[in-house]
């Protein structure tokens, strides 16, 4: 046995700043700030909204309509094109060449709904009646764009990138004028191409407050030594650019006062590329904030041999492109030469300064005439000759395999890091690890900057609209048309040259190079859905060698197909004085028609690298994908059933009978399991619940739908209601569940719940099994979504011959990060004393062979940081119950660590032990009727309430603080109040936090869910260490925890109806394949996708 607190992880947090305790107010609602990593929460705006109607505007206005999307294609992203202010701005000095602006409602949105409204904006799903339409980012689906409009955004095709041909050719469909804002440039005096629209200064703001974070991390791994730099949370957790510069202004005031630890030998540098552009400037703008000596590359050297460097600041190193490249035959450096032949350069950064940084932001411009900064090569040669200090690099400019060519992939804002092995020259994992250097690559870091970066980036786009507003106020022609043809010679250049597809259809004359790229993706495309498919990383002479045309003629001779993902040829052809040394690339995807075709090509290519010598090449696999086998009867190997699509693509089982379904309870759950259940006529949905009104609305979503008021607790009702169904889903609360379940075994009828499995639901096993029922339980999120993504992983794994070594798996519903604005950064989708019991319950698990178990007055004690997964968020983990009884049912005995936990940010679990110690949560009677008078005789004992919230605090002044910042200075008990139940003083806090804690009109919720599992194997193969991750954020039609856990119950449902459990009765889990494999391809349609990765070890 062994104490839980002797697991943790990273020591305690600095004490709290003053800037930790600062509070901001703003439209009357306040707000919690704070520059500790404990207490950091991401601003929101504070407006209650009103419904917003619909309207579907359709009329001619006079003047010019625009219209502003809500964005789609990533979860992350809250930047908008125009904000409230530049809306005002445009409607108030168009002089009637602006009649509106039309903006889709989105509780995503930076800036909210009600901000649009009062600004002059008319919130409308419907954008038919704007002439131009404007977003960041492109739409996730493309069919959503309407017919001849004209739409811009960031589209991504002028260079033909494959995944966003399907764009261009519905935009060309739809006869839509395609504007791109990358290509709105003006030339400048040098006669060069500068763009009018970017973001460029707030990815180097962003990308450089998400460096220090890893650094600090890995100082503290590598090298055992705290540094401030831990203080200082990603871009995507402050609450606003200016906190995230206070806190690292606090972090510089530390270094210059305190000094970096002794224990650090080595002068602390920061290499910064890119000198002079827009992203370098964004992030020295950041840099310069701490203490620092700028110092030239060729200085560095006699830097490290300073006996005793000073520790009071930081070294930063700016290097210009001559003290980066030298010409491949003299080893000059010419700068007009370089631009003009930069194939002629290589680089020599790898020994003049990657040897002496300890951090590397990348900032730089790069296309592939020009020489990577560092290679592949090169950081293995560091690493083999012992020169490791390069711990983090965050290529900001984020060019897959380009200036920094272990860049393999991109990141995302939620996980935002990868590690790299320089020795294998393999991702290790997707997190900050202990060797090899720490790489981030995100591709939207003006993102975690939204309200900066889209008043930055509206206030570029608003002098382009007005010059298109004047341009066509100018033009009588135009002012009775609905459309603006930029094509007709009378728009603005900016604009016509940025038009990449025209309203008739076609490509602008300055894209047509397109057509060809158009014309490939629509010969080769295909569909993962629709075959097998392998993708292939060839390395080697490729192409003067042959080896690619014969590669490429065997899968054509075995009928597989083929499509090149990548491709990197040598350099050595762009300029006649250099030769051809360097290597070419090449990513292949093949398909075919079974596994086998696809087996036996790998087993050729593999043959043909080997024996083509003058290729020098090789091959490896990196992705694998094969289709599920169909029988005969086209019924799938998994056990799928024939199914049709209706009304978005529902599964209907196929069925001459209608199905009865009686759903009990009409919570927030009961909706996303109606909606998906109930979509086509085969299946009657009847809804009953105490509130009737409330089940009403929810039967009206299904398309047989039907509604009864219920009072559980009268068994006659029950039964009548349970007579004759099909399937009852109970969303009650877990303690009725037994009730309802008694009723479904004596009239036989079928039962699914989300709930788990408690001991009087398991009593009923065999009675169930003799009535011939299934009751399918623990089929929502948690437990359920982590049942069937774990046993996906297990069954892979021991269906190979491997064996689990170890089982962690973590989950949370939680306020989405710019909703995290109070300091428990939660708020309540279910009952407040729901969360304060969960919070009390005891835990146990194994941890490295050894039992821990955690009384549940000790758990919130108990929380570790969690790093695993999405670093950006600053989250914390729980033990969440017995962790040991999913020893059986997952069949993982052998596992040395068997974990689950919950998921909180960072710095809940401190504060709701100090509320526990205070005595909140006892069930006790108030001993006053106002909160002052209560807490004046709860600390009775004590000299005052400092003192009183130090002993509950454990002596911790950080724990103290942070609860009186809390509780008096954030107003969570305010002095006059009255005590809500004087009977009881959990229930009276229970009100407070409900009503400070509740979710405003037009937040997100989001749910995080995480499993790693470690397995080995007996015959040598290389350990595995499996991941799988969930991320889901709510929107203004439905909340994450209501779609994760309604849409996989309903699911579960289907499948019960099927008739494909009729071999499963009793009590079921979601653990068999036939079970968990439809479950999670069913909600896969519904966007509910797990991230799975496997490193090998």
């Amino acid at each position: 046995m062994v104490i839980w607190s002797t697991l943790r992880r990273m020591g305690r947090p600095s004490p709290v700043t003053r800037s930790a305790q600062s509070l901001l107010s703003r439209g009357g609602r306040t707000k919690f700030l704070s520059a500790s990593p404990n207490f950091v929460s991401p601003t929101s705006d504070f407006f209650a909204e009103p419904p917003v109607p619909p309207p579907a505007i359709t009329t001619r206005e006079v003047g010019i309509t625009i219209g502003i999307l809500r964005e789609t294609y990533d979860d992350w992203e809250r930047r908008t094109p125009l904000t409230p202010h530049h809306v005002q701005e445009l409607l108030g000095a168009s002089n009637g060449g602006l009649s509106k602006v039309l903006v889709q409602p989105s509780s995503q949105r930076c800036f909210s709904n009600l901000d649009y409204q009062q600004a002059g904006a008319v919130l409308s799903d419907d954008l038919a009646g704007a002439d131009i339409i404007l977003g960041v980012k492109r739409p996730k689906d493309p069919e959503t764009m309407l017919n001849d409009k004209t739409y811009v955004f960031f589209s991504h095709v002028i260079k033909g990138q494959e995944s966003n041909m399907g764009l261009l050719q519905r935009a060309l469909e739809k006869r839509v004028q395609l504007v791109d804002y990358e290509c709105i440039v003006e030339e400048t005096k040098g006669g060069r191409a500068n763009r009018l629209v970017a973001f460029g200064k707030y990815a180097g703001l962003a990308g450089m407050i998400d460096s220090f974070y890893p650094l600090g991390r890995r100082l503290v791994t590598d090298l055992g030594i705290h540094t401030p730099f831990l203080k200082i949370p990603l871009a995507s957790m402050q609450p606003d650019l200016e906190q995230a510069k206070q806190t690292i202004r606090s972090v510089g005031e530390q270094i210059a006062y305190e000094g970096l630890p002794s224990e650090l030998k080595d002068p602390l540098v920061f290499c910064v590329t890119g000198l002079g552009g827009r992203v370098f400037g964004g992030a020295m703008e950041v840099l310069d904030l701490l203490p620092q000596e700028r110092i030239r590359a060729e200085d560095l050297p006699e830097l490290y041999n300073q006996s005793n460097p000073d520790k009071h600041k930081v070294f930063v190193v700016t290097p210009s492109p001559e003290e980066m490249y030298y010409h491949v035959n003299d080893g000059s450096f010419d700068a007009d030469h370089w631009r003009n032949n930069p194939g002629s350069y290589a680089s020599n950064f790898a020994t003049t300064i990657a040897p002496y940084s300890h951090a590397l932001v990348n900032c730089i411009y790069w296309d592939p005439r020009y020489a990577r900064l560092l290679t592949k090569d090169d950081a293995q040669m560091l690493h083999e000759n012992g020169q490791n200090r390069l711990l983090v690099v965050s290529d900001i400019s984020c060019d897959v395999n380009g200036s920094i060519e272990f860049l393999d992939r991109t990141c995302t804002i939620a996980k935002p890091f990868f590690q790299y092995n320089p020795l294998t020259r393999l991702e290790e994992c997707a997190d900050i690890g202990e060797r090899g250097i720490t790489v981030m690559g995100t591709d939207i870091l003006p993102a975690e900057l939204p309200k900066e970066s889209s008043d930055h980036f509206g206030s570029a786009v608003v002098k382009v609209l007005n010059e298109l507003i004047a341009t066509r106020s100018d033009d009588p022609s135009a002012a009775s048309s609905n459309f603006i043809d930029l094509q007709s010679g009378k728009a603005p250049v900016l604009l016509s040259h940025a038009c990449i597809t025209t309203s008739k259809g076609a490509l602008a004359p300055r894209y047509q190079y397109l057509d060809s790229f158009l014309q490939y993706n629509m010969e080769h495309r295909t569909t993962v859905e629709q075959s097998q498919h392998i993708d292939v990383l060839l390395n080697g002479h490729l192409f003067d060698s042959g080896l690619i045309n014969t590669i490429l003629d065997t899968a054509e001779h075995l009928g597989c197909g083929f499509n090149i993902l990548n491709c990197r040829i040598n350099r050595g052809g762009l300029a006649k004085d250099v030769a051809p040394t360097e290597k070419s690339t090449a990513l292949v995807q093949f398909w075919g028609n079974s596994q086998a075709d696809l087996s036996i090509l790998e087993s050729k290519i593999q043959l043909l690298t080997d024996l083509v010598d003058k290729a020098d090449a090789s091959m490896k696999v990196v992705d694998r994908s094969f289709s599920t086998s169909k029988n005969d009867d086209g019924i799938s190997g998994t056990g799928d059933i024939p199914v049709e699509s209706k009304k978005g693509g529902a599964a209907v089982v196929e069925s001459q009978e209608q199905k009865k379904v009686l759903v009990l309870g009409a919570g927030r759950v009961s909706m996303s399991l109606v909606d998906l259940l109930g979509r086509t006529a085969e299946k009657h949905i009847q809804v009953a619940s105490d509130n009737e009104d409330e089940a009403k609305g929810v039967a009206k979503i299904a398309e047989r739908g039907s509604h009864v008021a219920l009072d559980i607790n009268n068994v006659k009702d029950l039964a009548s209601l349970v007579h004759g169904k099909d399937v009852v889903i109970s969303l009650l609360p877990a303690t009725m569940h037994p009730a309802v379940a008694e009723e479904c075994i004596r009239q036989k009828a079928n039962l699914v719940t989300a709930s788990y499995e408690s001991p009087a639901m398991k009593e009923m096993n065999e009675r169930a099994k003799d009535a011939g029922i299934t009751i399918l339980n623990e089929v929502g999120l948690d437990p359920g979504l982590d049942h069937m993504s774990a046993m996906k992983i297990i069954d892979d794994i021991t269906s190979r011959g491997g064996t689990i070594r170890s089982f962690q798996s973590v989950c949370g519903g939680l306020p989405a990060p710019e909703a995290a604005d109070n300091p428990l950064k939660y708020k309540f989708s279910w009952s407040p004393k729901g969360v304060i019991a969960a919070s009390q319950n005891s835990a146990r698990c194994r941890w490295h062979n050894e039992i821990v178990e955690v009384d549940g007055k000790d758990l919130m004690r108990s929380a570790t940081p969690f790093a695993d997964a999405w670093q950006g968020l600053e989250l914390e983990c729980l033990p969440n119950r017995d962790s040991l009884k999913y020893e059986s049912i997952y069949g993982i005995d052998k596992a040395a660590t068997l974990f689950r936990g919950t998921l909180r940010y960072r710095g809940f679990s401190s504060l709701m032990s100090v509320f526990q110690k205070m005595g909140l949560f006892e069930s006790t009677p108030a001993k006053a009727a106002s909160w002052d008078d209560t807490l004046k005789m709860m600390h009775a004992g004590s000299d005052s309430m400092d003192t009183f919230l130090l002993e509950c605090a454990d002596g911790d002044p950080i724990k103290a603080a942070a609860a009186k910042v809390a509780l008096f200075e954030w107003k969570m008990l305010q002095a006059d109040a009255a005590v809500a139940h004087p009977d009881s003083l959990v229930d009276s806090f229970c009100a407070v936090l409900e009503d400070h804690l509740k979710f405003e009109d037009g937040e997100r919720d989001m749910v995080a869910m995480h499993t790693a599992i470690d397995a080995s194997f007996d015959d040598g193969r290389p350990n595995e260490v499996h991941q799988s991750s969930l991320l889901v954020f709510g929107d203004s039609s439905m909340s994450a925890m209501c779609r994760t856990v309604g849409f996989p119950a309903a699911a579960a449902a289907d499948l019960v109806l099927s008739g494909e459990l009729k071999d499963h009765k009793g009590l079921v889990l979601p653990t068999d394949p036939r079970i968990y494999n439809s479950i999670l391809t069913a909600v896969e349609k519904e966007g509910i996708v797990f991230e799975e990765s496997v490193v090998t070890k």
